[in-house]
């Protein structure tokens, strides 16, 4: 039996400061914007903490906001978001957004609700709760019992309710039948006098037991004790390195030689949000992918080598279809910060060569080295994980102590969480065999550079893609191919890749110029989900669904009580098996916030979004679909 090499790797390669935090980690909230971002600084405690910042539109008033703009340059980030995405976001959704300050033990979420009662949407978490409420909220409508109620099912029995004008402390305490404690700034860190009365609890109790039974269908149990990943590409590495900021120990097993050897190691990716006319859940959920992704990737950068260029995303269409599509976009009313609508002439400024087509722009956007952004992810939680290479798992199994990973030659266990972030293999074995995701093949084109070729200055986009050089050469795809039979470079679609950049870009001397002769290029395989959102959570358990499916039986008519059934049902799941896949082409976006939702659950945390984006990424969504609405459903 070989020996396998179960020690951390050599200290040398951590070059990231991950601050150390307690297994406690404290937890406050902000009802509306602070007025002056030092008062938001001063009032968090010492250490790691986790922090909340719930937004209403009465927040986002010009003058509040430009208070921010001389915050700390640490927190500038802030000072943006609220400026250059909420204010001037005219599409009034519900959104989220995560930050991180690791070097400061900060995490924190702003939540923006358009209607008070979303905040019905947050999710009470397993085990963290709200010690502290900092109220700076002007708005009438969240001074009523209801609301105070909702903040009294997030907190902890002893939470305070901290602000300083005494006529809205009157007119809270008028409302306050939740027995949230009032005080002033003065107290807001001393110890609590008291808790409230039995039934004040109870009620409490009362409203958290009806919204776990209303997500009886959303599996959010919380994973404590020792973990084992199954990955090695950049599903896997956000994850790891999610886990270490909050010093989980983790092991990795991965079946490569080296880190990213699959899809997450072409040579330049591009980082860009997906987004819809509608700006529905999907294109929320990039959104505020596309903001974690760049924050972790600047952070990260500043300690280890990542290639990449914010240089913008110039997307255009490629037929009358996608005209149509990126011309509603344009007008929908997105925040310039984010996307720009800009004209033929400015696409060619854009762009560096001529495009002569008008499109949009994503300012913040850019490529980045994968294999790279992968490494250095893994190089920064390097002080809480063991990783494994050349390590095939051919089976897993649930026994009493807890899960084993199989090879041919051993077995790894046991762990207590097992975690499958290993791209195309996720549904390889018995328990994940019927999730519902497909293999689809990329292949990138490698570009050499040429004089009419160096000029590009931005990633462009549009039935396919080119990047701006790199290293000497360029980016070109990529094929997308379902259901590949193989991982061989083709001359077909290597000509192909070629043809649909020309067939972009019609008549145009610059794309004559790209050399595809040299036949190299690199293969990669994705795993992709019907509706385009990865899967993160528990495992289904597809034999005891499939026999509720089977064995309940309703009278024909009844829509509202099969919904009614299929939503507080208990999902059947896999104990302690959590996915993490189906990130498609997209993982550069997606993959920081996947990671977060998934350590978030494992924590029993505060989750970085609403309850109907949750719903959209859980692993059993489109079995569920179907039987809400009384559909027959397929499990093989």
């Amino acid at each position: 039996m070989p020996h396998l090499d179960f020690s951390p790797l050599p200290a040398s390669t951590a070059h990231t400061n991950i601050a150390q935090q307690p297994e406690s980690v404290t937890v406050n909230a902000w009802v509306g914007l602070p007025s002056t971002p030092e008062l938001w600084l001063t009032q968090r405690p010492t250490q790691a903490c986790h922090l909340l910042i719930l937004l209403s539109k009465h927040d986002l008033k010009p003058s509040n906001i430009a208070r921010w703009q001389h915050i700390t340059p640490e927190f500038q980030d802030l000072y943006h978001y609220f400026h250059d995405e909420l204010h001037a976001n005219a599409l009034d959704a519900p959104q989220s957004q995560r930050f991180e300050w690791p070097d400061k033990q900060i995490r924190l979420d702003v939540h923006y609700f358009p209607e008070p009662q979303q905040l019905q949407q947050l999710i009470t978490p397993a085990r963290q709760r709200v010690s502290r409420w900092f109220w700076h909220q002007s708005d009438p409508q969240w001074l009523q019992a209801n609301m105070l109620w909702q903040l009294a099912r997030l907190s902890r029995d002893d939470a305070k309710i901290i602000l300083d004008d005494p006529e809205l402390r009157s007119r809270l305490n008028t409302h306050n039948l939740a027995q949230l404690v009032l005080c002033s700034s003065a107290d807001a860190f001393a110890a609590s006098s008291g808790v409230p009365d039995p039934i004040s609890l109870e009620q409490r109790q009362v409203l958290r037991r009806q919204q776990s039974q209303a997500c009886g269908h959303l599996p959010l149990d919380e994973g404590l004790g020792s973990i084992a990943i199954i990955g090695g590409g950049l599903a896997s590495a956000q994850l790891a390195y999610s886990l270490a900021l909050r010093q989980r120990p983790f092991s990795l097993f991965c079946q490569d030689e080296r880190l990213a050897a699959a899809a997450s190691g072409n040579r330049q990716g591009a980082l860009y949000p997906l987004l819809t006319p509608e700006h529905d859940l999907l294109s929320r959920f990039y959104s505020q992918g596309f903001g974690l992704s760049r924050q972790r990737l600047q952070y990260l950068s500043q300690h280890h080598p990542i290639a990449h260029d914010f240089c913008g995303v110039l997307q255009t269409g490629h037929d009358l279809r996608s005209d149509e599509r990126l011309g509603q976009i344009a007008s929908a009313g997105f925040p310039s910060a984010l996307v720009q609508h800009c004209s033929a002439e400015q696409s060619n400024q854009l762009a560096g060569v001529n495009i002569q087509h008008e499109g949009l722009y994503y300012p913040q956007a850019g490529w980045v080295a994968p294999a790279q952004f992968t490494q250095a992810c893994f190089d920064a939680a390097v002080p809480f994980g063991q990783l494994h290479f050349k390590q095939t798992i051919n089976e897993i199994r649930r026994e009493v102590e807890g899960w084993y990973l199989v090879t041919n030659e051993q077995r790894h266990g046991p762990f207590d969480q097992l975690v499958l972030a290993n791209g195309i293999g996720i549904n390889q074995f018995t328990q994940t065999k019927a999730q519902a995701l497909s293999p689809f093949r990329g292949q990138v084109s490698h570009v050499p550079t040429h004089a009419q070729l160096s000029p590009i200055s931005t990633v462009l986009c549009a039935k396919g893609y080119f990047t701006p050089r790199h290293n000497g050469s360029h980016c070109l795809g990529a094929s997308y191919i379902k259901n590949p039979s193989h991982c061989d470079y083709s001359d077909a679609e290597q000509t192909a890749n070629l043809a649909q950049l020309q067939s972009s870009y019609p008549e145009q001397a610059w794309t004559e110029q790209v050399d595809i002769s040299a036949h190299e290029a690199r293969v990669g395989i994705r795993m992709v989900s019907r509706d385009h959102f990865p899967v993160v959570g528990l495992a289904t358990d597809i034999d005891r669904l499939q026999h509720i499916a089977q064995t309940t039986h309703f009278p024909q008519g009844h829509k509202q009580e099969i919904a009614d059934f299929w939503q507080q049902q208990a999902a059947p799941v896999v104990a302690g098996l959590y996915l993490l896949g189906g990130l498609g082409s997209r993982g550069l976006c997606n993959g920081a916030i996947a990671a977060e939702m998934l350590a978030s659950q494992l924590g029993g945390e505060f989750l970085p979004c609403h309850q109907p984006m949750v719903e959209m990424l859980i692993p059993n969504r489109l079995w569920l679909r179907k039987l809400i609405r009384g559909k027959q459903v397929r499990f093989d």
